[in-house]
């Protein structure tokens, strides 16, 4: 399932059946694309990653789950246009000329209160080369079915 963000305004969608049975097992639910609660944790992370980068970006959304109170998101982010972002202007240069950074991100959000669409950013990795929400279920308490599904 891909979205493409552009300033936090989400284009398109398709559903997954079978995905979103098996998480509806689970208690997870894949986010309704146009939903106010998708924006808003998607603007959380968008806000955070920019600040990364010292850019605006965009995000091209790959996996989007969430439950009553945390939400997953991992993708790709891109400039504010919607290109690839040229990592080496960023501070992450000498990484990309090493091998160590991957253009991806994941992240997780924890709703502030139960009920109100409002925010936390809990967890960010911006170009990692591994798979660092391995650990979030044991270090954040979120659901293993929603972040390694």
């Amino acid at each position: 399932m891909r979205h493409h963000i552009i300033r936090s305004s989400i284009l398109g969608g398709l559903s997954i059946l079978p995905v979103i049975v098996l998480l509806s097992l689970f208690g997870c639910q894949q986010s309704n694309p146009g939903h106010a609660n998708t924006t808003s944790f998607i603007e959380v992370v968008q806000a955070a990653i920019a600040q990364e980068l010292n850019m605006e970006v965009s995000l091209d959304v790959e996996t989007l789950l969430q439950n009553d109170e945390w939400a997953f998101i991992s993708g790709l982010p891109l400039t504010a246009a919607g290109q690839p972002i040229d990592y080496s202007q960023t501070k992450f240069a000498t990484a990309i000329r090493e091998g160590y950074f991957d253009d991806g991100f994941v992240a997780l959000a924890k709703r502030k209160r139960e009920g109100v669409d409002d925010w936390e950013l809990t967890a960010l990795s911006l170009g990692a080369t591994d798979a660092p929400f391995v650990s979030w279920p044991e270090q954040f308490g979120v659901p293993k079915e929603l972040v390694m599904p």
